[in-house]
């Protein structure tokens, strides 16, 4: 399975998901440094993409009655995919199986099995397990201590406390409509090349403009249907345009974005040009993006 291309912000994001299961969306996006809309698109995002698999109650088991905590190894007799499904199949019934793992090694499996005493754990084994078709044997090993249960990834240690990017935040504090790290994510988004990711940023009727067009102003795109319009032909042209975002500035629910790009264009020319975005923001959302743009190669 190719590995998921994450941010630092959908690493956060993933981590504090993992500790706490029922964070509401307005305190993991104040924990991640972004606003909630985008906030929750992301983790949208995440769900769809497979990373977030579910959310679950984690219960107790001793809590529930269940003291006893067992480790099998359990080797088959055949290794034949249809014999190794079987075993899987029957054991997917029991709810005394918790965990199913198929090992490379000794044994085929390794199974995790709750019990309420351990007499209720033997009949188990010798009644259904051990009995159970194309079972060879079967090595249990009790739990006594768990020191350490931990799902997921190992995202925790990764988060870090990274100073913002050269930035600053004038006539006071910025709105929850723009931060330094919704701008960074825009930017990161443009540095990927992420269309969706782009187009996501603007509210449904957003509007883009463009400093080259038909009107002396340049050209507008209105709605995400047209900005999407744009920027797909724009990056299927210049296959390996990069931009470089070098400063930001917010004032209120307005910020200002400077950035250099560069790109080859189907000529072959390689061209370079510096510019900058202004933009109005709206709950976390692009209401406006102005773009002045000049080439200086």
């Amino acid at each position: 399975m190719a590995r998921a291309k994450l941010d630092r912000i959908d690493r956060r994001i993933l981590s504090d998901l993992q500790s706490n299961g029922r964070m509401t969306n307005v305190d993991l996006a104040e924990r991640a440094g972004i606003s909630a809309p985008p906030c929750l698109r992301r983790v949208r995002a995440l769900e769809r993409a497979g990373i977030i698999k579910g959310y679950h109650a984690d219960l107790s088991p001793e809590a529930l009655g269940y003291s006893v905590s067992v480790f099998a190894l359990v080797g088959l007799n055949s290794q034949a995919e249809a014999d190794l499904k079987s075993f899987e199949e029957l054991i997917a019934g029991w709810d005394e199986v918790r965990e199913c793992h198929m090992l490379a090694g000794e044994a085929d499996f390794l199974l995790k099995i709750v019990a309420e005493t351990w007499d209720e754990y033997q009949k188990f084994l010798t009644t259904r397990l051990t009995s159970a078709p194309n079972v060879s044997h079967v090595k249990s090993m009790m739990v006594f201590r768990t020191a350490k249960q931990t799902p997921g990834g190992a995202y925790s240690r990764r988060m870090r406390a990274r100073p913002p990017r050269e930035g600053r935040i004038m006539n006071g504090n910025a709105t929850p409509d723009v931060t330094i790290a919704l701008l960074h994510e825009i930017a990161e988004a443009f540095a990927r090349r992420d269309v969706d990711g782009i187009v996501g940023f603007f509210a449904e009727d957003g509007e883009f403009r463009n400093a080259k067009g038909p009107h002396h102003w340049g050209q507008s795109f209105k709605g995400k249907a047209a900005i999407r319009s744009y920027f797909e032909p724009l990056f299927a042209s210049t296959g390996d345009v990069k931009w470089q975002h070098t400063s930001e500035f917010i004032c209120g629910s307005r910020a200002v974005t400077e950035w250099h790009r560069t790109a080859t264009l189907a000529s072959g020319e390689r061209q370079s040009w510096l510019g900058c975005d202004l933009y109005a923001f709206r709950q976390g959302l692009i209401m406006m993006k102005d773009t002045y743009v000049k080439v200086v190669i």
